[in-house]
């Protein structure tokens, strides 16, 4: 399955205008945190697991889980993204994401992550 996940990654990273980064992540703890499964980088990279918490990206969640699609161009700025700004845009260059809502019997389980790096697409 790994590898599965890590070629969806890869693929989606080929046909998605500017994305340098696609991860997945599942939504844990009664939708209180996410966590990345893959974190593809186009440099054909992998990083770490990293976990967001709805404490501290509340907006973001909010707005994820409502509207199941976030497109931010300027994702540093963006009324629904700007609350990871400082502790992650700013120390990984992200500049720009598109954010779609995994379901699984139209229940929410997870999100594909497209972010672009070094510049604002």
């Amino acid at each position: 399955m790994d590898k599965k996940l890590k070629e969806i990654c890869n693929v989606t990273s080929e046909v998605v205008a500017g994305a340098d980064k696609v991860s997945l992540w599942t939504f844990q703890d009664n939708y209180s945190k996410i966590v990345s499964i893959v974190n593809y980088q186009r440099i054909n990279k992998y990083g770490d697991t990293v976990e967001i918490k709805l404490e501290d990206f509340g907006t973001y969640f909010d707005a994820i889980i409502s509207s199941e699609v976030t497109r931010a161009s300027d994702a540093r700025e963006h009324p629904q993204t700007a609350c990871a700004k400082d502790v992650y845009f700013k120390p990984d260059n992200v500049y720009s994401l598109l954010d779609f809502i995994l379901h699984h019997n139209f229940k929410p389980i997870g999100i594909i992550c497209c972010e672009s790096v070094g510049k604002i697409y």
